[in-house]
């Protein structure tokens, strides 16, 4: 985990560039949380009044989500158990998760971290998500794409992740 967060700092020094893909630093100020995601991706943005979710996409299953609730549950545990993911309406043939695990995302800021196998338009798709809570918010972090092609988006979704966080009084506007 250090040598992604190392990662994410060079990135951020360095012009938002790394690993040959030139990032931008994403905010939502009303759900409080930033991300960097690739330039040039498609970008879509939907805050409502309880819920804001923004995706950045990449062809037709290559993608980073990020789903904010406004919520008062205090067990991120309780909010991953598999009843209350109903994969099955994901995938009926969705059986398990192939990973998880907890994880410190940045000091003070700790997650779930769930990777899992479903199909998607009668394509295999790998999604690794991690949710994590804020002061009132959930936030679940979903980066999927192909099989095939998962992996050449692993710097990608992990600088994604890595970078992922509340908004700071100093951060630039």
């Amino acid at each position: 985990m250090k040598r992604y967060i190392t990662a994410l700092f060079l990135v951020i020094v360095t012009g938002s560039v790394y690993g040959g893909t030139d990032f931008v630093l994403y905010k939502n100020q009303a759900f409080n949380y930033k991300i960097i995601i690739p330039r040039g991706w498609e970008k879509v943005d939907l805050n409502l009044q309880n819920k804001s979710i923004m995706y950045a996409t990449k062809g037709k299953t290559t993608e980073i989500k990020v789903r904010a609730y406004r919520s008062t549950e205090k067990d991120i545990e309780s909010l991953t158990h598999e009843t209350k993911w109903n994969l099955r309406r994901i995938d009926p043939k969705l059986n398990e998760i192939l990973e998880t695990e907890q994880i410190e995302i940045k000091k003070n800021i700790t997650g779930k971290l769930i990777i899992f196998e479903y199909r998607l338009n009668r394509k295999n798709i790998l999604s690794r998500v991690m949710i994590t809570k804020g002061v009132d918010m959930i936030y679940i972090i979903e980066c999927r794409s192909g099989i095939s092609t998962f992996y050449s988006y692993d710097n990608i979704f992990t600088t994604a992740l890595s970078s992922f966080g509340p908004v700071q009084a100093t951060d630039d506007n």
